[in-house]
């Protein structure tokens, strides 16, 4: 439904929508999270990256899928 209210019907606006969606829901907890438990920067973009990814494959996937 979210891709739907945004018209994100083509691979850049699907890319741009699951992008900012990570950013706003997954990068912002998982950086409060790894700065109290003072994880490494490093293992810090290796689980968010991983998320990224599906992310954007997904967004990408639902914004071809009608």
């Amino acid at each position: 439904m979210f891709l739907h209210q945004m018209r994100a019907e083509t691979l850049a606006l699907g890319r741009l929508v699951g992008f900012h969606v990570w950013l706003g829901f997954v990068a912002t907890v998982q950086l409060s999270s790894a700065l109290f438990t003072k994880q490494s920067m490093r293992l810090f973009a290796i689980n968010t990256g991983y998320q990224l990814g599906c992310y954007l494959v997904n967004s990408l996937l639902l914004s071809f899928w009608r």
